[in-house]
């Protein structure tokens, strides 16, 4: 690799997640391992204080602060001695040196503009760049004056077929797993350090990770990133699909104090947990709906916030749209049938048009603020045998009203409802629950579910409760409850092993 460099582009936002004082370790692990390449390194940026702890350890030279990807790799490259460039967007402290070998290797052997590993998790390897690349991106930007503006591998990915790509793959296949030791995120910073500390740093880091995982699953169990809050237990009018048609459940709503011990837990975490105000039954009918959904999207801990709902007192969220944090905002409006609304959404049919009219007036708030609507409101139809014949014409009407359209699975729980679906979406093999793994399930009277799928108030399934346990505590509990899931150890009293959602993931 004589003929090449190294650069490490770290974006202006990159760091967020970072505390230098606990990371240090991390960084030094990753600049030992640049500094073994024995190659000249450039810097473009990140935040101050990172960009002086990296010098600490390396040589670098500096690039102009903040300029693109493809800026810097063309500044590199004005050196005619340097063919190759080796890209690093990020600090990666399990940055795998035989899998980087390896694709520079193929990137010359055969000539290639870029070379990347297809299925490698952020964090592991970099993608590298040859001269070749930067003449045809000339070409493109002479067109488009946004190619400049995203990384390199992101608009070739984008733009595939007019570039010479080796995009490498390499066994094991872990993506299913969705890692990142790309510390760009709180998230990935503290599950790379969990994985730094087992791993033997004389032998390849990605060739460990499978059975790392295999023996110790509650790594991947970090701090929840999505947490369901059922703002009501009831609602005024069942739906023909809703569990509430075939369990008896007591009127609760959430209180004021358990929504503030939410947040307060909220508060403890990573920065990047969704919030959906959801559950059985209809979060809007909480007179504080709209109270305690402006407080969670003014939280910087909270990435999103979703609300189902049945659409018919969207009018309670028109005044969020003001709310400086409305791009947080994703309104699903459940909506499985035009022809017979009535009797799937067991509301009235004269509310069909007020459902159509809040969804218009809040796809025409949006798109006055300069917001995208198409990206904060949908409507959300059920794959299932009754509205087969409909699916046209639901997606037309999300289009004409301004929002997009959602198709969803159906889910029985786990057998409590009659099979509805169309078609069975269950992969071929089992493989770990994502909702044990990320979710938390917190009920109108500060019960928390052992999962989404236990519902039945018939059944002892609750973790605890608001009012008298610790959400850390509980949330150490499910790690537990993961962990053994992990291991296809499923409660004989529960309904994990006849589960179908396990492999649906929120975001």
């Amino acid at each position: 690799m004589t003929d090449a460099a190294i650069l490490i582009h770290l974006s202006a936002s990159y760091g967020a997640g970072l505390a230098l004082e606990k990371e240090a370790l991390l960084v030094k692990a990753f600049a030992e391992k640049i500094t073994n390449a024995g190659l000249p390194v450039f810097l473009v940026g990140g935040n101050a204080e990172l960009s002086q702890a990296l010098k600490k350890s390396l040589q670098v030279t500096d690039l102009e602060p903040q300029i693109s990807e493809i800026a810097a790799v063309r500044q590199i490259l004005q050196d005619r001695k340097t063919a190759h460039v080796i890209v690093f967007t990020g600090i990666f402290p399990l940055y795998d040196e035989e899998i980087t070998r390896h694709l520079f290797k193929i990137h010359t052997e055969y000539r290639a503009d870029i070379t990347y590993g297809e299925n490698l998790p952020p964090g592991i390897a970099a993608h590298i760049v040859s001269r070749d690349l930067l003449e045809s991106l000339e070409v493109m930007e002479a067109k488009d004056a946004d190619v400049a503006a995203v990384g390199v591998r992101a608009f070739v990915e984008k733009n595939i077929n007019q570039f010479h790509a080796e995009v490498h793959y390499q066994e094991p296949d872990l993506r299913l797993l969705r890692l990142d030791f790309s510390l760009a995120t709180a998230r990935s910073v503290t599950k790379t350090r969990a994985f730094v500390e087992r791993i033997d740093a004389a032998r390849g880091a990605y060739a460990q990770l499978q059975q790392l995982i295999q023996q110790a699953p509650q790594l991947l169990h970090t701090f929840p990133s999505y947490i369901e809050l059922e703002f009501s237990a009831t609602t005024e009018y069942k739906s023909f699909f809703s569990p509430l048609r075939y369990i008896e459940q007591a009127p609760a709503q959430l209180s004021r104090a358990n929504f503030d011990r939410v947040k307060a837990y909220l508060a403890t975490g990573l920065g990047d947990t969704s919030v959906c105000a959801s559950g059985l039954g209809e979060p809007l009918e909480h007179p504080l709906a709209a109270e305690f959904l402006s407080e969670l999207l003014g939280s910087e801990h909270v990435r999103y916030l979703f609300i189902e709902t049945n659409g018919i007192h969207l009018d309670r969220l028109l005044p969020l749209i003001s709310h400086p944090h409305a791009h947080k905002m994703r309104v699903i409006v459940l909506l499985n049938s035009l022809e017979k609304y009535e009797e799937y959404s067991g509301a009235p049919a004269a509310t069909l048009g007020q459902v159509k009219a809040g969804i218009k007036k809040i796809a025409d708030a949006l798109a006055a603020l300069k917001l995208n609507a198409q990206e904060q409101i949908f409507v959300q139809a059920y794959k299932v045998e009754e509205n087969e014949t409909e699916i046209d014409a639901l997606y037309g009407l999300a289009d004409e009203l301004g929002a997009s359209f959602l198709f969803q699975k159906f889910n029985r729980y786990a057998g409590l409802m009659p099979e509805r679906r169309v078609s069975d979406m269950t992969p071929l093999e089992r493989y770990s629950c994502w909702h044990l793994r990320r979710d938390l399930f917190i009920r109108a009277n500060g019960d928390i579910a052992f999962c989404k799928q236990t519902v039945d108030p018939k059944k002892a399934t609750a973790r605890g409760n608001l009012g008298n346990d610790d959400l850390a505590d509980i949330w150490q509990g499910q790690r537990a409850d993961f962990v053994l899931n992990y291991h296809e150890k499923y409660p004989v009293h529960l309904p994990c092993a006849n589960c179908d959602e396990y492999f649906t993931f929120n975001f």
